[in-house]
């Protein structure tokens, strides 16, 4: 065995020995002492714990902005960066505007008599799952690129296909 694995595997052992006695001394946090954190873990927005249905009105609607506006910032952010006319741009902040009305338009319908269920929440999610494949279809790359003949983006000719790779000789 080489003398810098041995002291390795020694190093790695006296870690675990350390380690082991100091995560199993800590305490479970009991029912009445609850975590001062979130409970998905810092920084994290509560994503793995699902809305609870019935839903105040209120809630439903600030969470629906909420995510409108996080992805209207992040859609201007990628155009800043993107190399595309400015009138191009413009046309996919249109569209992008025209979607949220309409999501929003929808969640504040369904938030109108003061709660939410969750077949009025469905609804709006389909509306915007829509509204994403309507922006998709229009402006990816792939749609623009089959709209001027392109194909389907992959490449063609000698070398291109298939056979190529390493374990075909």
């Amino acid at each position: 065995m080489n003398p810098t694995r041995r002291i390795r595997t020694a190093v790695a052992a006296l870690a675990v020995a350390l380690l082991v006695p100091t995560v199993a001394s800590a305490e479970p946090l009991a029912p009445n002492n609850p975590p001062t954190e979130n409970a998905d873990g810092p920084g994290a927005r509560g994503r793995n714990t699902p809305p609870a249905f019935p839903m105040a009105g209120d809630e439903f609607t600030g969470r629906i902005d909420n995510r409108l506006k996080r992805i209207g910032t992040r859609m201007v952010k990628r155009l800043e960066r993107a190399n595309i006319p400015e009138k191009v741009k413009a046309q996919i902040r249109a569209d992008y505007k025209k979607g949220a009305a309409r999501v929003g338009k929808a969640a504040h319908q369904a938030a109108a008599d003061g709660t939410v269920t969750r077949e009025e929440a469905q609804h709006v999610r389909q509306l915007a799952r829509k509204a994403k494949q309507q922006m998709k279809q229009k402006w990816s790359k792939k749609a623009k690129q089959h709209r001027q003949g392109k194909g389907n983006g992959r490449a063609k000719g000698k070398g291109k296909g298939k056979g190529q790779g390493r374990g075909n000789r």
